[in-house]
């Protein structure tokens, strides 16, 4: 059951050198680890971590446990080939190791194509943000020029002229 579900299962202590102690096959399809690589090297979670993810996958990791609360986050890990992915982390406390470090059991998931997509999109509001604001200082613009134009044509007189020109200002 556990090899069909389509996400990483996981059994291990927390923090960044905490141990492994189950990782299902799909670590291999995710990351390009096999469960062996995985469970075999403590910090090998902590080192696939983006480093500007790290510090707040682990210090989110142990406040939600201080908490007590179910531990979700999401941040981005490169495979074994030095791909980028965003993945999303869901686990719980279920005990105490021997080395007095909290066990969690979770799942990862990839939500690299979302991650993208909430990208184009925020990128596209910000574009059409942008032009909206351009689009209304040009109507300002030419109110502006209106006046002008209609203030031109209707003083003859230059000192007249350049007074109302500079209040329309």
């Amino acid at each position: 059951l556990v090899e069909r579900v389509p996400a990483v299962i996981y059994s291990s202590e927390t923090g960044a050198t905490g141990r492994w102690f189950y990782v299902s096959p799909q670590i291999e399809d995710l990351l390009g680890f096999t469960p062996e690589e995985w469970t075999s090297n403590p910090d090998l979670w902590y080192q696939q971590i983006h480093p500007d993810d790290r510090e707040y996958a682990v210090t989110t990791e142990a406040k939600l446990l201080a908490e007590g609360s179910r531990l979700e986050t999401e941040y981005r890990m490169y495979t074994k080939d030095q791909r980028l992915l965003w993945v999303h982390d869901e686990s719980m406390n279920v005990s105490i190791s021997d080395n007095q470090q909290y066990i969690v059991q979770g799942f990862l998931t990839d939500i690299t194509v979302r991650k993208q997509a909430e990208l184009t999109l925020r990128e596209s509001e910000e574009k059409y943000h942008s032009l909206f604001i351009t689009t209304k200082r040009q109507a300002s613009e030419l109110t502006l020029l209106s006046e002008v134009q209609s203030a031109l044509a209707q003083e003859l007189d230059l000192s007249v002229l350049i007074h109302t020109v500079v209040e329309a200002i």
